[in-house]
């Protein structure tokens, strides 16, 4: 055997080793988010538990200041603090607090520049629609087979309720443009940043393709339900692989927010219809997405597409960072934290 050889080998192992405590940092990264926005929902429900009146003494002050008479003042402001938008901006801080702040801190200790977390410059991916079409065929059909394996073995209560969510709920203006600003425009901008922008920029260190795989095995584990692990993987691959081709952050936020967007106007679209108009309206939806996704499978493949690119990018960047025989290892601490994470919120639905 001669020397490169050997060289190359020792370099694999080493590297594996360095890509398996990578995957515990950005694990433990995860832990650490997970139980900051425990703690945090936990005091926020304590103080105002604890304050509420004195909180709402406060914002009526703030009302009374600006002009309100003091009973419309104490008025409103019980009325804003029993509101949805006051929920939502609730969440979205706690959102801020427990996801971005450490994962932030998380990039400027492992050295990841802005340039590599949140590049918004460059391109798009070329035939971005039938592209992203085929990324929501494909998280479909992951969604649905999970959810009928996972039906089977645990319930999954983030399923139940969003389904009856979805059944029970009405159209209502001031929900519906929260619902955009929250989870179709916030939403995608933090979890990109996060799961792409820093996990994503970080594991790339140890082998483009490990990279996706691996960030995208995160990002599933985040989401700690069957149905909603799988479909978040396949997503996940999806969103890091565009990111990788374009080397930028812009399009993986397009398409998460487009799937959220989606979602959302199906949501308030097929929430009051009948079975039958439901059933018509998601075949003809499921019609259309499937042969724009189809197209899209040429746009993917096709000569200088995603794959051929990513290709290219992988052996210029790889360098044997990780080999195969390596992967599996790597995979044990979030496989592990997945099951711990999804027993977790099964006995808290059960309590």
């Amino acid at each position: 055997m001669d020397t490169y050889s050997v060289d190359r080998a020792e370099l694999s192992a080493l590297n594996k080793k360095r890509a398996l405590v990578a995957m515990c940092k950005a694990s433990a990264l995860l832990i650490t988010v997970t139980l900051l926005s425990e703690l945090t929902v936990f005091l926020v429900l304590l103080l105002f538990d604890k304050f509420g009146m004195e909180i709402q003494h406060m914002l009526s002050g703030v009302l009374a200041f600006f002009g309100a008479d003091p009973s419309s003042a104490r008025v409103s402001a019980r009325l804003v603090m029993d509101s949805e938008g006051f929920s939502t901006v609730i969440s979205m801080l706690n959102t801020f607090i427990t996801l971005v702040i450490p994962a932030y801190i998380f990039s400027r200790v492992e050295k990841i520049s802005c340039n590599e977390s949140f590049d918004i410059g460059g391109r798009l991916v070329e035939s971005i629609i039938p592209v992203f079409c085929l990324c929501h065929l494909l998280t479909t059909f992951a969604s649905s087979f999970s959810g009928m394996i996972g039906d089977f073995v645990l319930p999954d209560a983030s399923k139940v309720y969003a389904s009856a969510g979805v059944m029970a709920h009405e159209f209502n203006v001031y929900e519906f443009a929260i619902s955009i600003l929250c989870t179709g425009i916030f939403i995608p901008i933090v979890e990109e940043y996060v799961f792409r922008g820093v996990i994503f920029s970080y594991l790339r260190r140890y082998g483009l393709a490990f990279g996706v795989v691996a960030s995208a095995v995160i990002f599933g584990v985040a989401h700690a339900s069957p149905t909603q692990s799988v479909y978040a993987f396949v997503f996940g691959v999806f969103s890091a692989l565009v990111m990788a081709v374009t080397g930028n952050i812009k399009t993986s936020i397009l398409f998460h927010a487009g799937n959220n967007l989606t979602t959302i106007f199906l949501g308030y679209l097929l929430g009051g219809t009948d079975a039958k108009t439901f059933n018509i309206i998601s075949s003809v939806y499921l019609l259309v997405v499937s042969a724009i996704g189809i197209y899209g499978i040429y746009a993917f493949c096709k000569k200088d597409g995603i794959a051929e690119a990513f290709r290219v990018k992988t052996e210029e960047n790889d360098g044997g960072l990780c080999n195969k025989n390596g992967m599996k290892q790597l995979f044990v601490l979030p496989l592990a934290l997945y099951i711990v994470y999804y027993v977790y919120n099964v006995f808290l639905m059960v309590m």
